[in-house]
């Protein structure tokens, strides 16, 4: 309060009488600094509610968010261009392929890696074959196990020394099988036969086979054999099979199959269980005389070709 019953503003720096003041003789009016008149007081209010209105304003301006761009307009392409589009994107997906096969082309096989000797390998079981089984040992030859077939005997050279010798074959038989059929039962009979020279030198078993004549095995328990001798060979007709023996190497010479099964002249009595019916061929200028059911047939003894 700069004078008695005034005030000064703050914010302008007018003065103004007190109440109390105006009503002892005051003019009513405010005073400046100076003491001069003071300028209607509205007139400041006005300005600072124009301030006020304006920096609102800005606050608000400040605040508001931008609007959103309106949206980019949608092209569309033409069908032509389309399809050059597609057609562009085909060639260039088919120049990558035949890119990657000439890459693939070019690279160098893979080398195995080397293995060191003494890796142990894991064989593939589909790969491996079993191994075929051993033949079985023959069984030692004890003579009185092997029954000798009289009429199946014949003289030939056994040492090379032009001495003719008697042999004679003798056979050990088994049933393996049985079939009953409508005309009877059948039985299959497995043979061993040995050529057993009847005064020196060992016994030895014929290598018999399938197809031998005599066979290994035989359906039929009943079995005619033809025998026959010439130099250094036993030759024996049985079934549809005539085999020449050589009784050096103990082996097989030739074997030929016969248009019938070789039979022995003549009555058989009546047998039971395996039995072999003998009978002897006759060799004459390097032939042998095979007898069939409906006649005979010569054979070289050499190579068993019909002579």
């Amino acid at each position: 309060m700069d004078r008695p019953g005034h005030y000064r503003c703050d914010h302008c720096g007018s003065l103004f009488v007190h109440q109390d003041a105006k009503k002892a003789g005051g003019t009513g009016r405010s005073l400046s600094a100076d003491g001069r008149p003071a300028k209607p007081i509205i007139g400041g209010a006005v300005l600072l509610v124009a301030v006020a209105v304006v920096a609102s304003l800005f606050l608000v301006t400040e605040s508001d968010p931008e609007p959103p761009s309106p949206p980019a307009p949608k092209v569309t392409s033409s069908g032509h261009e389309v399809r050059e589009a597609n057609a562009a994107k085909m060639e260039a997906a088919a120049a990558e392929r035949e890119a990657a096969a000439a890459a693939a082309a070019e690279q160098p096989e893979p080398k195995p890696d080397a293995v060191p000797d003494n890796v142990d390998h894991i064989l593939n079981p589909e790969l491996v074959t079993a191994a075929p089984e051993p033949e079985p040992e023959p069984e030692p030859i004890r003579i009185e196990a092997y029954q000798p077939l009289s009429g199946c005997e014949c003289k030939a050279d056994l040492d090379g020394d032009g001495k003719r010798e008697a042999i004679q074959l003798a056979l050990k038989a088994s049933v393996v099988g049985t079939w009953i059929t409508s005309s009877g039962t059948s039985r299959e009979v497995a043979y061993d036969f040995i050529v057993r020279p009847k005064k020196k030198g060992e016994p030895f078993r014929l290598p018999l086979e399938k197809q031998t004549a005599p066979p290994r095995r035989r359906r039929g328990e009943v079995m005619d054999v033809g025998v026959a001798c010439e130099t250094d060979r036993m030759i024996v007709a049985a079934g549809q099979h005539v085999t020449a023996w050589s009784l050096r190497s103990q082996s097989a010479e030739w074997t030929t199959e016969l248009p019938a099964s070789f039979i022995k002249k003549g009555s058989r009595p009546p047998t039971t269980g395996p039995t072999i019916h003998c009978a002897k061929m006759r060799v004459r200028k390097g032939a042998v005389t095979v007898q069939l059911p409906g006649g005979t047939v010569a054979l070289s003894t050499d190579t068993g070709a019909e002579s």
